[in-house]
């Protein structure tokens, strides 16, 4: 009788220890294209402050679905694109409602550096095999940073610039300007398709398309027809607890 009862036991560990390996948890470290690299200035990541290079953290979560297929989601933090590169022409020229006594005009003059997102991603993955795997969907940003300069200029009656303030603006954070909220969406949605490479059962390499399927900007704003995307490549390594 105890044998037959510890022969029993063992199938049920095993079927216990494959239901815990369908769910998979791994934290990762991002870069993007257009946003990781080269540039310092309006690098205004918590950790990487003022640096060259602009990693970001990443959690994802995935569940087995079957032996080939499974569904992805997760979350990233601070994720940066960099306006330069992406929308070199977004940035706006406006009369503010008060004008200086010495001025008979006056532009604030507002241009974007680099935006930082909340990532919230899902997909379906297909395994190619044990060391390749591909997968497709959507993606929820949300805009957290908005980093970029800021410049009042006042005018005389000869359209003669007088006065600039600050006279040499740098990138900084203006995510909490009304100017922000009115020129930019606080919402992106991105269809992501991707390639990923299982290093070891815990170690896995992985690159990633992001195509925006929605205007950043508010037109009107900018006064013209013109369409803003947030579209590059991700590329990233993670590292995967269970």
């Amino acid at each position: 009788p105890a044998e037959t009862a510890v022969s029993q036991e063992i199938p049920e560990e095993k079927a216990s220890g494959n239901m815990d390996r369908k769910l998979h948890i791994g934290l990762r470290i991002n870069a993007n294209s257009n946003g990781s690299f080269g540039h310092a200035d309006a690098n205004y990541n918590p950790v990487m402050k003022g640096s060259g290079t602009d990693f970001y953290p990443a959690v994802s979560i995935g569940k087995s679905l079957s032996k080939k297929w499974s569904v992805q989601t997760g979350f990233a933090f601070a994720s940066p694109v960099n306006v330069d590169t992406q929308h070199p022409s977004l940035s706006r020229s406006y009369r503010p409602s008060r004008i200086p006594p010495a001025a008979q005009y006056s532009e604030n003059n507002l241009s974007f550096d680099r935006l930082y997102y909340i990532d919230l991603p899902l997909t379906m993955q297909y395994h190619l095999g044990q060391k390749f795997s591909v997968g497709s969907g959507l993606q929820l940003s949300v805009l957290q940073r908005v980093i970029g300069e800021k410049q009042r200029r006042d005018y005389d009656a000869n359209n003669v610039m007088v006065m600039a303030q600050p006279s040499n603006p740098n990138p900084q954070n203006i995510t909490v300007s009304d100017d922000v909220n009115a020129s930019l969406r606080p919402l992106d949605l991105s269809w992501v398709m991707g390639l990923q490479y299982h290093l070891t059962t815990r170690w896995e390499a992985s690159v990633q398309y992001q195509l925006g399927l929605t205007d950043i900007t508010r037109n009107s704003a900018f006064g013209n027809n013109s369409s803003n995307h947030n579209n590059f490549i991700q590329a990233g390594i993670g590292f995967n607890f269970r």
